[in-house]
Protein backbone atom coordinates (compact mmCIF):
# COMPACT_ATOMS: atom_id res chain seq x y z
CA UNK A 1 0.00 0.00 0.00
CA UNK A 2 1.31 3.43 -1.00
CA UNK A 3 1.04 6.77 1.44
CA UNK A 4 -0.27 9.52 -0.10
CA UNK A 5 2.00 12.77 -1.21
CA UNK A 6 0.99 14.60 1.55
CA UNK A 7 1.81 11.88 4.40
CA UNK A 8 5.16 11.80 2.83
CA UNK A 9 5.68 15.37 3.14
CA UNK A 10 4.54 15.82 6.60
CA UNK A 11 6.59 12.65 7.99
CA UNK A 12 9.32 14.22 5.95
CA UNK A 13 8.96 17.55 7.25
CA UNK A 14 8.33 16.17 10.83
CA UNK A 15 11.98 14.36 10.48
CA UNK A 16 13.82 17.15 9.50
CA UNK A 17 12.39 19.60 12.42
CA UNK A 18 13.47 17.07 14.66
CA UNK A 19 16.49 15.93 13.50
CA UNK A 20 17.85 19.58 13.29
CA UNK A 21 16.07 20.29 16.79
CA UNK A 22 18.20 18.09 18.76
CA UNK A 23 22.25 19.40 17.80
CA UNK A 24 20.91 22.63 18.77
CA UNK A 25 19.65 21.13 21.99
CA UNK A 26 22.75 19.02 22.81
CA UNK A 27 24.84 22.47 21.96
CA UNK A 28 23.13 24.36 24.53
CA UNK A 29 22.90 21.24 27.12
CA UNK A 30 26.90 21.27 26.33
CA UNK A 31 26.82 25.00 27.74
CA UNK A 32 25.24 24.32 30.91
CA UNK A 33 27.43 21.60 32.46
CA UNK A 34 28.18 20.17 35.60
CA UNK A 35 31.52 21.61 36.87
CA UNK A 36 33.63 18.43 39.10
CA UNK A 37 35.39 20.45 41.43
CA UNK A 38 37.24 19.60 44.53
CA UNK A 39 35.15 19.35 47.85
CA UNK A 40 35.72 22.78 48.84
CA UNK A 41 35.27 24.67 46.09
CA UNK A 42 32.52 27.35 47.40
CA UNK A 43 34.32 30.54 48.15
CA UNK A 44 33.70 30.58 51.48
CA UNK A 45 35.62 27.40 52.35
CA UNK A 46 38.21 28.78 49.09
CA UNK A 47 38.81 31.63 51.52
CA UNK A 48 40.24 29.35 54.38
CA UNK A 49 42.76 28.24 51.89
CA UNK A 50 44.40 31.70 51.91
CA UNK A 51 46.03 30.49 55.79
CA UNK A 52 48.45 28.41 53.43
CA UNK A 53 52.03 29.98 53.70
CA UNK A 54 53.90 30.26 50.60
CA UNK A 55 57.41 31.29 49.76
CA UNK A 56 57.12 34.48 47.76
CA UNK A 57 59.99 33.32 45.52
CA UNK A 58 59.57 30.02 44.98
CA UNK A 59 56.08 29.68 45.15
CA UNK A 60 56.33 26.63 47.34
CA UNK A 61 53.62 25.91 50.11
CA UNK A 62 55.16 25.71 54.02
CA UNK A 63 53.59 22.47 55.91
CA UNK A 64 52.37 23.22 58.63
CA UNK A 65 52.81 19.67 60.67
CA UNK A 66 49.16 19.04 61.90
CA UNK A 67 46.46 17.18 61.03
CA UNK A 68 44.29 20.63 60.44
CA UNK A 69 47.32 22.10 58.59
CA UNK A 70 48.31 18.77 55.90
CA UNK A 71 44.62 18.80 55.61
CA UNK A 72 44.73 22.98 54.73
CA UNK A 73 47.44 21.96 52.40
CA UNK A 74 45.67 19.34 50.59
CA UNK A 75 42.63 21.45 49.75
CA UNK A 76 45.02 24.11 48.26
CA UNK A 77 46.72 21.78 46.10
CA UNK A 78 43.54 20.18 45.13
CA UNK A 79 42.33 24.06 44.46
CA UNK A 80 45.27 25.07 42.30
CA UNK A 81 45.01 21.38 40.40
CA UNK A 82 41.73 21.76 39.43
CA UNK A 83 42.29 25.75 38.47
CA UNK A 84 45.35 23.91 36.31
CA UNK A 85 43.02 21.37 35.10
CA UNK A 86 40.89 24.10 33.84
CA UNK A 87 43.12 26.16 32.20
CA UNK A 88 43.79 23.55 30.37
CA UNK A 89 40.61 23.09 29.22
CA UNK A 90 40.55 26.42 28.15
CA UNK A 91 43.12 26.01 26.26
CA UNK A 92 42.15 23.50 23.96
CA UNK A 93 38.25 23.83 23.55
CA UNK A 94 38.11 27.58 23.99
CA UNK A 95 37.19 29.26 20.50
CA UNK A 96 39.89 31.62 19.64
CA UNK A 97 42.02 31.17 22.36
CA UNK A 98 45.67 31.08 21.97
CA UNK A 99 46.79 28.16 23.70
CA UNK A 100 48.65 29.77 26.28
CA UNK A 101 46.38 31.28 28.61
CA UNK A 102 48.08 31.75 31.53
CA UNK A 103 51.62 33.18 29.86
CA UNK A 104 54.25 33.47 32.48
CA UNK A 105 52.21 33.72 35.45
CA UNK A 106 52.06 30.69 38.33
CA UNK A 107 49.42 28.75 40.55
CA UNK A 108 49.98 30.85 43.81
CA UNK A 109 49.23 34.57 41.62
CA UNK A 110 45.94 32.84 40.33
CA UNK A 111 44.97 31.70 44.06
CA UNK A 112 45.99 35.44 45.15
CA UNK A 113 43.52 36.55 42.35
CA UNK A 114 41.16 33.60 43.25
CA UNK A 115 41.01 34.91 47.03
CA UNK A 116 40.25 38.50 45.97
CA UNK A 117 37.16 37.35 43.95
CA UNK A 118 36.07 35.41 46.63
CA UNK A 119 35.85 37.94 49.23
CA UNK A 120 34.17 40.22 46.78
CA UNK A 121 32.07 37.35 45.93
CA UNK A 122 31.56 35.60 48.95
CA UNK A 123 28.39 33.17 47.39
CA UNK A 124 30.66 32.30 44.81
CA UNK A 125 32.71 29.38 43.71
CA UNK A 126 35.82 28.14 42.47
CA UNK A 127 34.33 27.79 39.07
CA UNK A 128 33.01 31.32 38.86
CA UNK A 129 36.45 32.95 40.13
CA UNK A 130 38.30 31.14 37.84
CA UNK A 131 36.53 32.12 35.11
CA UNK A 132 36.85 35.32 35.75
CA UNK A 133 40.27 34.54 36.26
CA UNK A 134 40.54 33.18 32.81
CA UNK A 135 38.63 36.17 31.34
CA UNK A 136 41.21 38.73 32.98
CA UNK A 137 44.13 36.46 32.03
CA UNK A 138 42.93 36.35 27.98
CA UNK A 139 42.42 40.14 28.20
CA UNK A 140 45.74 40.44 29.00
CA UNK A 141 44.60 42.44 32.67
CA UNK A 142 47.05 40.17 34.77
CA UNK A 143 50.55 39.24 34.00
Amino acid sequence: MRMPPHICGVILATSLTVALAMPAYVATAQRKGMALVPNHHRCVEVLQLEKVEMDAQSGEVKVEYDDAGVQRVSDYIAATSWVQGFFTAWNFYKPNADGNLTKETHPHQWMTWIFSYCRAHPSGSLVDASMGLADALAKGKIR
